[in-house]
C-alpha cells in the first residue's frame, strides 16, 4: 500500500515564496520567478520552479502572460 507524499516545511516555504513573487510580478515566467528565489537566498533549481508551476493545484499555472497584438496582417505602404 503506498503512502501519499508528506510535504516538508522548506517545501511548503518555497511554494509560498513562489506564490508571492507570481502575485506581484504576473508576467514572470519560470525564468525570473527562479532568478528572484535564488535572489532572496532559497537554492532552488529551474526544473524545480518549472515542474511546481505546471501542478494541478498550483494557482502559478494559470498566471500566463500574453502581450497584447494588433490585429493583422499589417502592411507597408509603397
Amino acid at each position: 500500500m503506498s503512502h501519499p507524499p508528506q510535504v516538508v516545511p522548506v517545501e511548503m516555504e518555497l511554494r509560498d515564496q513562489m506564490q508571492k513573487i507570481a502575485r506581484a510580478f504576473p508576467a514572470y515566467g519560470y525564468r525570473r520567478i527562479t532568478a528572484e528565489l535564488q535572489h532572496r537566498g532559497l537554492a532552488v533549481h529551474h526544473k524545480g520552479v518549472l515542474r511546481r508551476r505546471g501542478e494541478a493545484e498550483s494557482p502559478l499555472g494559470a498566471a500566463v502572460y500574453t502581450p497584447a497584438r494588433l490585429p493583422g496582417p499589417y502592411r507597408l505602404a509603397t
